[in-house]
């Protein structure tokens, strides 16, 4: 087992989160298209306290270990944190190197040999569990590189059948389309999404939006997400930039929140002069922060400036399809 130091910001956030049993299951649910997923829930996993990342790659990696067992089967899910800004080539013969150490811990913890038979260990059955290995990658960039083993080894195709083949699901938050994210409504989702960000213009768009969804998570999970936010999120901004953020995430009254977004767009705008937003939008953004019916018309506005599609800002906002619609022919004559 190796150590378990965590130094890259980022370990912290995402192991945080998906220690909970719940947030596993919504980031499988979420992300991963295989058939099985539904059979997985909270009462056939258990987390696996240890980490198997190389001591040279701690700084830039982070893993969590679920174990699975439904009857007498048991598999092994392996999530592979990787928070290097682009794909990475060895990133296949390193999860090997993972799975074998996951391997060896399993047969150390059953009390099981690689030692030549003897008649007593010949009556044992010597099997071992599935291992799903799973990548969340964060970085900006698509990863371009191999996701499965054989890509890696020369002649593989000519000796397909003697070769050592396996394939990683590769979650790529760079892909994914902000609609999926916000779909689930789920800590890790959330998280993903916020992810995204790079500048304090993104945030303000995408927590207008976060902001409606926090308010259906329960408290614990607004906890996490907020804890999340300040501790990982943070980190990419100036000190400026950061007490702006911190003032908004800790103000409590959604009015104020909405107030402060509203303005702190307006004083961006102002700075880069962003013409497509002059004159006459910015004399209607001030208008509609007041009450609880403007807030929401003003957060759809942005939903739908963002691309989200009517029946996910219905969801959201709980406007009538007729109020979006409205929104959206008053953007398109503006």
């Amino acid at each position: 087992m190796k150590s378990k130091k965590i130094h890259q910001p980022h370990d912290k956030g995402y192991k945080y989160i998906l220690k909970i049993k719940k947030e596993f299951i919504n980031l499988l649910k979420g992300f991963v298209k295989e058939q099985w997923v539904d059979s997985v829930t909270e009462k056939h996993i258990v987390r696996i306290d240890k980490s198997f990342i190389d001591s040279h790659f701690q700084g830039k990696e982070a893993d969590i270990v679920y174990q699975y067992r439904n009857g007498e089967k048991e598999t092994i899910f392996y999530i592979l944190l990787e928070h290097q800004s682009t794909s990475d080539k060895k990133m296949m013969f390193r999860l090997l190197l993972y799975m074998i150490e996951i391997w060896r811990d399993y047969l150390n913890e059953k009390k099981l040999t690689l030692l030549p038979e003897t008649n007593d260990t010949k009556k044992v059955d010597f099997k071992i569990p599935a291992i799903i290995p799973i990548v969340l990658y964060t970085g900006t960039s698509h990863w371009h590189d191999p996701k499965s083993f054989k890509e890696i080894i020369y002649n593989a195709s000519q000796f397909e059948k003697q070769s050592l083949d396996f394939e990683a699901l590769f979650i790529d938050i760079s892909i994914i389309d902000d609609e999926d994210f916000l779909r689930q409504e789920s800590v890790i989702s959330l998280a993903m999404y916020l992810d995204k960000v790079r500048t304090l213009k993104e945030f303000l768009k995408k927590f207008r939006i976060v902001r409606l969804i926090y308010n259906k998570l329960n408290s614990r999970e607004q906890r996490m997400l907020t804890k999340w936010t300040k501790e990982i999120l943070l980190e990419r901004f100036d000190k400026t930039n950061r007490k702006t953020i911190e003032n908004i995430l800790d103000e409590e009254n959604p009015k104020e929140v909405n107030k402060m977004i509203t303005n702190l767009e307006r004083v961006i705008e102002r700075e880069f002069e962003e013409k497509y937003l002059e004159g006459k939008t910015e004399g209607k953004l001030e208008g509609k922060t007041e009450g609880k019916l403007e807030g929401k018309l003003e957060d759809a506005k942005q939903m739908l400036l963002e691309g989200l599609n009517l029946s996910l800002i219905q969801k959201i906002t709980q406007l009538s399809l007729e109020q979006i619609q409205a929104l959206q022919a008053e953007l398109k004559t503006e």
